[in-house]
């Protein structure tokens, strides 16, 4: 009922705004100075809205269009989306209205009621990607980026910020813990650290990743007095002298116990010797002398005495024959009440030089030591008397007369 009244009415629509058009017309043709009744040629004004009048002709006809299929109360076209004044979708229903119908929370309602996912929020900026040298804003729908503005010569987008150029894109430098750190392409600053390919390292006092070639903290001998230690990176060598009193020698600096190449006396074995390494960090192993030989001061000679024997040495002193059997050593007293007699201290039993009678032809001396004593037979026509051989006057037992009334016996 309501579609044919809606044809009836456009129908008379037509007619009306044709009658009117023929009006027009005519009366333009009057206002020309023209009779009403004279021909009127408005074969132009009729061709150029031929359009409207075969339109005009159509709906005469009954010939509908689309908008005469829906019904004259309806709003909308069923199917239909817009975003609404609030930004929320809104679909149009079966029945031709709007009915709400929400984008889903991570998406936003755009120009004819199309869903788009969110990627920003409002007042957010950002670098672009595509051009480092402008920053961009999110758009009022939270779907897109727009420019915000060109950043000035010298600077470049950091974080949604125009910042001064800082580095060289592409340059490299290294952090303190071995990784690499490159440029961005901004110039803006370094991005984050990254390790070096297997086998390489970047080492701080460089800016490249450099092969690893020794273990860090391992060292190696450059001279006698220093060592190289691999650096904590393992890409180089630093130089250490050794401390004083020290050489390097297996890789470490050690104590120097002797002079580099010196030989001494086996402590151990006097009749063997030994040699100082090259470094004067240790002594080398023992080597015997042969038969007959001591060593001494660290070469072999031959031996003078038996080791450890002992024999007298001027005033009562006495020598011991040293382990190498290469020298006697020093001079030395005997105990207290003793004095060396025959390479032996033995006591002292008298005073050196005195002498006694042994018997009456032989005298006692005793010896320079005071250890014993010295027979000396008396010689013919001498008799040992009191503590000396003396000259020989008498024979014993004779007697003779020294006056008429003394005689000597």
């Amino acid at each position: 009922m309501n579609i044919k009244y809606n044809l009836y009415s456009r129908k008379f629509c037509a007619l009306i705004s044709f009658l009117l058009f023929v009006i027009f017309i005519a009366g333009c043709g009057a206002a020309k100075g023209g009779n009403v009744n004279q021909d009127i040629d408005t074969s132009t004004e009729v061709d150029s809205n031929y359009d409207i009048l075969e339109t005009i002709d159509g709906i005469i006809n009954d010939q509908p269009t689309e908008q005469t299929e829906i019904d004259g109360t309806q709003e909308c076209s069923p199917g239909q989306n817009r975003c609404g004044v609030d930004g929320i979708r809104e679909t149009c229903s079966a029945s031709g209205e709007w009915e709400d119908n929400p984008c889903s929370e991570e998406e936003a309602c755009v120009g004819e009621g199309e869903c788009l996912p969110i990627v920003c929020q409002r007042g957010e900026y950002r670098c672009n990607p595509e051009d480092l040298s402008q920053v961009q804003i999110c758009d009022s729908t939270q779907t897109g980026w727009t420019l915000s503005v060109v950043c000035p010569t010298g600077t470049v987008c950091e974080d949604g910020v125009c910042v001064p150029m800082t580095c060289n894109p592409g340059d490299t430098i290294c952090t303190g813990d071995g990784q690499i750190r490159t440029c961005l392409e901004s110039g803006a600053g370094f991005g984050d650290p990254q390790n070096c390919d297997s086998g390489f390292v970047c080492d701080p006092s460089g800016t490249q990743c450099v092969p690893i070639i020794c273990t860090p903290g391992s060292s190696i001998c450059l001279d006698l007095t220093k060592k190289r230690i691999c650096n904590i990176f393992g890409s180089g060598y630093e130089t250490e002298d050794c401390p004083e009193g020290t050489s390097c020698s297996e890789s470490s600096c050690l104590e120097r116990i002797c002079e580099p190449l010196s030989r001494e006396c086996d402590p151990a074995n006097p009749l063997a010797w030994r040699q100082c390494n090259a470094t004067g960090t240790a002594w080398g192993t023992s080597t015997a002398c042969p038969s007959g030989q001591g060593c001494s001061e660290g070469y072999c000679v031959a031996q003078i005495c038996t080791p450890g024997s002992t024999t007298c040495a001027p005033g009562g002193l006495i020598r011991t024959c040293d382990d190498s059997g290469t020298f006697w050593g020093p001079a030395t007293s005997c105990p207290s009440g003793q004095a060396c007699d025959s390479g032996t201290c033995m006591p002292v039993i008298c005073t050196p030089g005195n002498s006694s009678c042994l018997n009456q032809s032989t005298a006692r001396v005793c010896n320079e030591t005071g250890t014993g004593y010295i027979d000396e037979p008396c010689g013919s026509g001498y008799v040992c008397d009191t503590d000396r051989c003396k000259l020989q006057i008498c024979i014993p037992g004779m007697t003779q007369c020294t006056g008429t009334t003394t005689r000597e016996t």
